[in-house]
């Protein structure tokens, strides 16, 4: 190895082993729950362990619904783990399902592509979601994101784009959202 980690026969670079430095269910369900708790417009929330990966659908047969003999923690087929998901329902009543494979596209989302707006205020929100994805892997598990970056990640898995961003009330840059209805409360 030369400077740097880069390998002086071949000129690449020495990165962790595959797979090691991927985002984990614990990082995305830990995001999944900052926005439940910041998100009060939400209800019905549900939350379940289901199979996931290439061959989740075998396990499913013709249905939506998991077998009845099967349990969360049962062995599953190869190429399938389980993971979290967590249901919940909008204001007009309507079901949503989220999952750790749609967290990690909103976070890659958000990384490559911003989240749509466009005000120099959201883009500074969006660098510390930036940071978080570029940390090595150990320092990324052992930082947590706030709110805003788990509401803005979450609403995009969910309805691509922030429909309602997150206005910490105490924050840095003002009294938080504005109340439309202050007078009647």
């Amino acid at each position: 190895m030369g400077v740097d980690g880069v390998n002086v026969e071949t000129g690449s670079a020495s990165h962790a082993p595959s797979g090691t430095h991927w985002i984990t269910d614990e990082e995305t369900q830990r995001i999944a729950e900052t926005f439940v708790a910041a998100s009060p417009y939400l209800g019905d929330i549900a939350w379940s362990q289901v199979p996931v990966g290439e061959n989740a659908a075998y396990v499913y047969g013709f249905s939506e619904e998991l077998p009845e003999d099967l349990e969360p923690g049962d062995p599953l087929p190869e190429g399938c783990r389980w993971s979290w998901q967590l249901s919940l329902t909008d204001p007009s009543g309507r079901d949503f399902r989220l999952h750790h494979n749609q967290v990690v596209s909103a976070i890659t989302k958000v990384v490559y592509e911003g989240d749509g707006r466009q005000d120099s205020m959201r883009a500074f929100r969006l660098g510390r979601i930036e940071q978080w994805y570029t940390e090595p892997a150990d320092s990324r598990r052992a930082l947590k994101l706030g709110p805003d970056a788990a509401v803005t990640i979450c609403q995009i898995a969910l309805w691509g784009k922030v429909a309602f961003p997150y206005e910490d009330e105490n924050g840095p840059f003002g009294t938080g959202r504005m109340d439309f209805f202050e007078e009647q409360r």
